[in-house]
């Protein structure tokens, strides 16, 4: 019996040593799951952060990526605008050179052409001379047009201009191409306005409405079966712009169109225009220091992009001086004309030998013998002569005798502030519109010149 019970107690021990054994495999079971359960817990959590930190990181690569686009593109902008600006700014040089021998060779056309006309009266020689008038006229315009597309230098005082109020005088001056030309040909074209809030620009009303009206036949050349044509300004989200866009539904650009719209004499149109017209909105648009963009695409319409600078002054940058305009004097003066086109010379000798004792010479160092020989009162002399320019003509006239009135008589587009300037009383432009042009100027002279003597 008592062996019966040792066995028992040993079963009974083993049996709680088993217990125990089970309890203590189950305690290790469960920290291990606990720590797997931490570990994998943590592994998530640095997954997560991981994942987070790639997206993190791949939203700024793709901003930086974008960033570099943008600069990029903005790069390539800017070297496409210098490209262009070089290629214009040669251009200015050529175009000036090309202008005042132009201006000249007009000059020599059209004086004649105006005396020969006073001078005749057979009715058929008065027609041709007028035909001759005309057409010189219409090429001095475009030779005027072609250093205003391409010269970028400021010419003139910027003003305080209204945008709508300019833009509604445009499109009712082009009324009769938009409007009524087009109805003739059964074409409907939709004029569409909207202007908010814009504050005033600087620039001038003139060349606001030479850009404008450019634009609104540019926009109905483009929509030969009709369409709408849109002009909105608004204020640009920097408050020192104004933006103003002028759009059209027609045909569209290519791309090749777009890089060289601006160009002077390039045009896609046939047997119209002289291609002068948006080269010369470019013009006025740098001389302003604004900027123009053009967005388009074949069939899908184009749109003209204009930053306008808006007026930071008063109602004008500068108070107008009230001139001392002298009256026109009749009083008979010797008068000496250096220039080195002896068409012009001549030209300009007829012109004044009725009333005036003329003298001509061909270039400086004759001019100064003429004048130590015999002395002047009133001396034309043109600027750009080889030798010996204009500008030190009138400086040497000047010194011997500061009586003597100098009139520079130019084919060259001068600034207000040019130095060459300075030794002259007054201005005369080649070609002249009419010879009583210059018989006016040298009218003022002559009363200058009056007016000094009396000073002494």
């Amino acid at each position: 019996m008592g062996h019966l019970l040792n066995e028992m107690g040993w079963i009974e021990g083993a049996i709680c040593l088993a217990c125990l054994g089970g309890i203590v495999l189950f305690v290790r079971l469960f920290w291990r799951r606990q720590k797997q359960a931490a570990f994998i817990a943590a592994q998530e959590t640095l997954l997560l952060d991981l994942e987070q930190r790639v997206k993190q990181r791949t939203a700024e690569l793709t901003e930086a990526n974008k960033l570099l686009q943008q600069e990029m593109n903005e790069r390539k902008q800017t070297e496409q605008d210098l490209v262009r600006f070089e290629r214009l700014r040669a251009l200015g040089e050529l175009s000036a050179g090309i202008s005042h021998n132009l201006n000249n060779l007009l000059t020599g056309i059209l004086g004649p052409a105006e005396l020969l006309d006073i001078v005749s009266s057979d009715p058929k020689t008065k027609i041709y001379t007028e035909m001759i008038i005309q057409s010189a006229n219409r090429a001095a315009d475009i030779v005027a047009r072609l250093y205003k597309a391409v010269d970028a230098d400021p010419v003139g005082t910027l003003e305080r201009v209204s945008v709508d109020m300019v833009s509604e005088e445009a499109i009712s001056v082009t009324r009769p191409r938009w409007k009524d030309e087009a109805e003739a040909n059964g074409i409907a074209i939709e004029v569409v306005t909207s202007y908010k809030q814009t504050a005033p620009i600087r620039g001038t009303e003139a060349e606001l409405g030479e850009i404008l009206i450019n634009l609104i036949f540019n926009a109905v050349d483009a929509m030969p079966s009709g369409g709408k044509l849109t002009i909105d300004a608004c204020d640009g989200d920097d408050a020192d712009q104004v933006i103003l866009n002028v759009s059209d539904t027609g045909i569209g650009m290519s791309d090749i169109v777009k890089k060289r719209v601006f160009e002077p004499f390039f045009t896609t149109k046939k047997d119209v225009g002289s291609g002068l017209g948006l080269a010369s909105v470019y013009g006025i648009v740098r001389r302003w220091g604004a900027s123009i963009d053009v967005t388009s695409a074949p069939e899908q319409g184009t749109t003209f992009t204009l930053k306008l600078p808006t007026w930071k002054g008063a109602e004008t940058d500068h108070v107008e001086a009230e001139l001392d305009v002298l009256p026109v004097s009749t009083t008979q003066k010797r008068i000496l004309v250096v220039d080195d086109e002896d068409v012009v010379c001549r030209i300009i000798a007829l012109a004044l030998s009725k009333n005036h004792e003329v003298d001509t010479a061909a270039g400086g160092k004759e001019a100064l013998d003429m004048f130590e020989r015999k002395g002047y009162d009133i001396a034309l002399i043109d600027l750009g002569m080889p030798g010996m320019s204009g500008d030190r003509v009138a400086q040497a006239i000047k010194k011997r005798d500061d009586r003597v009135v100098t009139v520079m008589v130019t084919g060259w587009a001068l600034e207000e502030k040019d130095a060459r300037l300075t030794y002259f009383d007054d201005v005369v432009t080649k070609p002249f519109e009419t010879l009583d042009v210059i018989r006016h100027a040298v009218g003022r002279a002559a009363a200058l010149h009056d007016q000094r003597l009396k000073e002494e």
